[in-house]
């Protein structure tokens, strides 16, 4: 899966993966630098997200571990030599939190993911990574599911746990009502109460598996219109930088031209000048060899 954060700099960075490769780039209205490679080692399961500023990811290397680091080192922050499949990066009342599923407890599910009576055998564990949390990995999940768009088996992990609750707050009213309707005619009330029981659960069950499929629905619909949203943005950016770089191009063209151009009028200007100075010099040279004939004219009809 593919990242962008926003820095609050008018920046962006990019971080996504390419075969084995973990890279990044920085990405602004104007440009978008040069890819950099974070980590080699990278096989499927990238996930990311910042806590006091500074961006975290995680993923499953090449070696089936569990790795996580930081952009601003190389170095493996924390190592897990554990199958783990579905992890889940995220930050929770300023602690960094890695949510995981063993393989062997997800198989079930992840081979038919749409087959939500095998949710009971998605076991979800939890590496808290900085901080100190008194709080099941149940009720963190639940409460990060109202604000996150959490990754398929863990929503489903919600849904289901959300229906156990209502369906458990059922029946406890149900049998606190049992204890109040004790009377002779028990079994014909209990029978009648079962019956409303079952239709009213079933019908509740339908409706909360209907409200919960649509919210989760919606939540993908709107990730999908920013992501759409984010991608023009980065093309109409990508479009006007290209288009600045050509009109830059032709400007500087168009003042090399101007530049070599006025250098040969010059050039030629000079060159008229010396072929002016040139013909002055030779004007008064046939004025002084004029004058000189002249006056040998005059001398030499004066003595005949």
């Amino acid at each position: 899966m593919n990242y962008i954060f926003d820095t609050g700099d008018r920046r962006k960075l990019a971080l996504y993966d390419n075969t084995n490769i973990i890279s990044m780039c920085v990405m602004t209205h104007e440009y978008s630098g040069h890819p950099v490679i974070l980590s080699g080692d990278y096989r499927s399961n990238l996930t990311a997200c910042t806590l006091d500023n500074k961006l975290y990811y995680a993923y499953i290397s090449t070696d089936n571990h569990v790795k996580v680091k930081s952009i601003d080192d190389i170095r493996t922050k924390w190592e897990f030599n554990e199958t783990s499949d579905n992890i889940f990066l995220v930050t929770y009342n300023q602690n960094l939190l890695l949510f995981y599923t063993k393989t062997a407890d997800s198989k079930n599910n992840l081979d038919n993911p749409e087959n939500t009576s095998e949710i009971t055998t998605c076991n979800i564990h939890c590496h808290v990574l900085s901080g100190d949390i008194q709080m099941g990995n149940t009720a963190m999940l639940m409460n990060l599911y109202e604000t996150v768009n959490l990754p398929k088996p863990y929503a489903d992990y919600c849904i289901k746990a959300q229906i156990d609750r209502r369906v458990n707050d059922a029946t406890l009213q149900i049998k606190k009502d049992y204890l109040f309707s004790i009377t002779s005619d028990l079994e014909e009330k209990y029978a009648e109460k079962h019956k409303l029981f079952k239709e009213g659960l079933n019908t509740q069950l339908t409706e909360l598996e209907s409200q919960l499929k649509s919210q989760h629905e919606q939540q993908l619909i709107e990730q999908e219109t920013q992501l759409k949203s984010q991608h023009e943005q980065q093309l109409i950016e990508q479009e006007t930088q290209l288009k600045s770089q050509h009109e830059q191009q032709l400007a500087e063209r168009e003042a090399t031209l101007k530049k070599k151009y006025d250098k040969k009028i010059k050039e030629l200007n000079t060159t008229i000048d010396s072929i002016k100075l040139q013909y002055n010099q030779l004007m008064d040279t046939a004025r002084r060899y004029k004058e000189d004939a002249a006056k040998w004219h005059d001398l030499y009809v004066q003595r005949h």
